[in-house]
């Protein structure tokens, strides 16, 4: 029965495993590509600093922020501490929460030559996710290559003790102009839309199929048997 079932649907086993496999790859591939090159932890409240290699994979701009998570104390305290995400008129952030002074550099790891740097007093908020606030400080792009990254908070804040803060590097594809983020964002709203939905479907044929060829085979015996 197996091998009658492999040959009378051997295009569609074919194409169910060809269409899997590429995409587990393009899966893997994709995560790759938009998987922040940085996230550590970095003490606020003692004015800590970090120093990590990291590795750029796409000519795209990426997002310098902190990522704080809220203790026991809840989110309106860590909201509180971190503060608003308000612009004025001019589309400027308006100053709110505990401000923490970050100084940062990049740069090549062979060479040690700095390809992007910037020393900026943060405050206010960008984003919220449960239990998590994050606030953005800086941006840079770089080829994608093997790099250092360096940074110190140059002050220490006292008033994000007990908090847990990381110091994140982020591509948003949605906003990113290279052409691998572009095929990540337009193959995850294909594999979405089309793909997946495709997959479903051709694995509910199969399995009728077989149903089909076991009933089939069930009524032979059964007129046989007669």
């Amino acid at each position: 029965m197996l091998k009658q079932f492999v040959r009378d649907n051997r295009f569609a086993l074919v194409t169910l495993i060809v269409v899997v496999l590429a995409r587990i790859g393009f899966d893997q591939w994709a995560d790759g590509i938009s998987a922040p090159p940085l996230d550590a932890p970095i003490a606020v409240s003692s004015g800590g600093g970090l120093d990590q290699r990291i590795r750029i994979r796409a000519p795209d701009r990426y997002g310098l922020e902190l990522s704080f998570r809220a203790d026991a104390r809840g989110m309106d305290h860590l909201r509180g501490l971190v503060g608003d995400g308000g612009y004025d008129a001019q589309h400027k952030r308006i100053p709110s929460g505990v401000p923490i002074p970050v100084r940062w550099s990049l740069s090549e790891a062979d060479s040690g030559k700095i390809v992007a740097q910037g020393d900026t007093e943060t405050f206010g908020s960008s984003s919220w996710s449960s239990g998590e606030i994050s606030r953005d400080f800086d941006r840079f792009g770089v080829p994608p290559g093997e790099y250092r990254f360096q940074a110190r908070i140059t002050r220490a804040v006292p008033e994000f003790a007990g908090i847990q803060a990381h110091m994140v590097a982020r591509l948003h594809p949605k906003s990113a102009g290279s052409w691998q983020t572009s095929r990540v964002w337009e193959g995850r709203l294909l594999s979405f839309f089309l793909i997946d939905p495709g997959l479903v479907l051709l694995g509910l044929f199969l399995l009728w199929r077989a149903f089909a060829l076991g009933r089939s085979r069930w009524r032979m015996r059964a007129q046989a048997q007669a």
